[in-house]
């Protein structure tokens, strides 16, 4: 799944050919927006129908189009502001069928770089592994396996970062982890990452995702562990010390590990507008974790939350409402949490319930319609400083407590927003009742 503008895309199914799941037709994809979903499959689109386009179980949104992979069909272009629907097989690109098939097309890898440019992954294929297409001019480029890698180490999934350099989880042809590549700007320079102390210390080879944060660096989601790269950008050129992984190191020193989810066996990692990084487990629910990584914040699971199931594969955050998309193998659930994309200029801030009863009322203080780094003060009426915050989106909570941990007293409180730059100021007021 992908969120951006208020916009969720996804495919429909697992990767069949991979997972032992069957193949209908009906595996197609779906874009959600503005409350309503859509359908594209081969019984409701006849673009999807004529070249038998199924199996769609990889996303990426491009400045101009949605784009989806599929496990044996190529690859979908559909034009966000026309909607025409392009398949993208053997016919009309150079996406390299599996060897031994002249049409079985997997694309487990999407995304794009800083120039608006789409690359895609095929997997499986003899040659043309990597390539990429300008949408601005039609045209492809082609680029060979790197000597970085061996023949063995199979390309799957793609992750391009702020420098345009190109994150790919290796595997081999029966899905074990053989580590990362990683490919410079220059499409040139690469090394190869893996679990050796010596060379790169990855938590495990088997990488599921890889992600960039708001502050830059890389974190990756493996089949044991979390880890990251806090300056991506001098792995390739820099020392052996700038490619080793680190570990992210538990806050609680009492705890059976140093290392916080050491041994979660994690399918993917998503970042909200709050830097916070949302866990997807194969059998363990969902875990919020801390931007830092020191800290579990939330940990839901079907013992205390509505989720279908504990097997999540996949999660996207839509930054702009707060909505969490959590897909499992039982079906879609989303969430509304807290933080959410921040606004370009504040004004009067939106603050719920409110008045806000103790009686009535358990949660917290919701304010909304802050830019992006805000310190957000309450004041009473008089002018008190009674608690503050530095927030990093655009809606933050306050639990009715200052700076003690007490309950404050009845009263109308003041909330004054300033930006980082203190060029944008928002002001709200709330009613508290004991």
């Amino acid at each position: 799944m992908k969120s951006e503008d208020g916009i969720l895309i996804s495919g429909s199914s697992p990767g069949p050919g991979r997972a032992g799941f069957p193949s209908p037709p009906q595996t197609g994809y779906f874009i959600y927006e503005n409350g309503v979903w859509n359908s594209f499959n081969t019984d409701t689109t006849p673009e999807l129908a004529g070249s038998q386009f199924n199996s769609a179980f990889n996303s990426a949104i491009s400045p101009n189009y949605f784009v989806f992979g599929s496990w044996g069909r190529g690859a979908v272009l559909h034009d966000r502001n026309t909607g025409e629907i392009t398949v993208l097989n053997r016919n009309n690109s150079p996406l390299e069928p599996i060897a031994g098939s002249n049409t079985f097309i997997v694309v487990p890898g999407i995304d794009t770089d800083s120039r608006g440019n789409i690359w895609f992954v095929s997997y499986l294929a003899p040659n043309n592994t990597l390539q990429m297409y300008d949408p601005a001019v039609d045209e492809w480029s082609l680029f060979q396996r790197s000597s970085a890698s061996s023949i063995t180490d199979l390309y799957f999934s793609l992750t391009i970062d702020s420098f345009d350099q190109k994150w790919i989880t290796l595997q081999s042809s029966t899905g074990a982890g053989r580590g990362l590549l990683l490919i410079g700007s220059d499409n040139t320079d690469a090394v190869k990452l893996t679990s050796a102390s010596t060379q790169g210390n990855l938590p495990n080879d088997l990488v599921n995702q890889v992600v960039q944060d708001k502050r830059g660096e890389i974190w990756l989601a493996t089949e044991r562990g979390i880890a990251r790269y806090l300056f991506p950008e001098r792995v390739i050129s820099g020392t052996a010390q700038d490619r080793q992984a680190s570990f992210l190191i538990n806050e609680d020193t009492t705890a059976a590990s140093p290392f916080l989810l050491r041994d979660l066996n994690s399918t993917g990692i998503t970042v909200d507008a709050a830097n916070r990084k949302w866990i997807a487990s194969r059998d363990n629910g969902v875990w919020l974790i801390d931007e830092n990584g020191r800290r579990v914040i939330r940990h839901f699971t079907t013992d205390n939350s509505p989720l279908p199931s504990n097997r999540i594969l996949s999660i996207a955050v839509d930054e702009k409402s707060g909505t969490v998309f959590f897909a499992t193998d039982e079906g879609l659930i989303s969430y509304t949490d807290i933080p959410r994309e921040g606004v370009r200029k504040m004004d009067e801030l939106f603050v719920y319930p409110n008045p806000y009863s103790y009686r009535m009322n358990s949660g917290p203080v919701v304010i909304d319609g802050l830019s992006e780094r805000t310190s957000v003060s309450i004041l009473t009426a008089d002018g008190r400083l009674v608690n503050r915050a530095e927030v990093r989106s655009g809606r933050a909570s306050w639990d009715v407590r200052d700076f003690q941990g007490n309950r404050v007293a009845s009263g109308v409180y003041l909330i004054v927003a300033v930006d980082e730059n203190n060029s944008e100021r928002g002001l709200g007021k709330i009613v508290i009742i004991r």
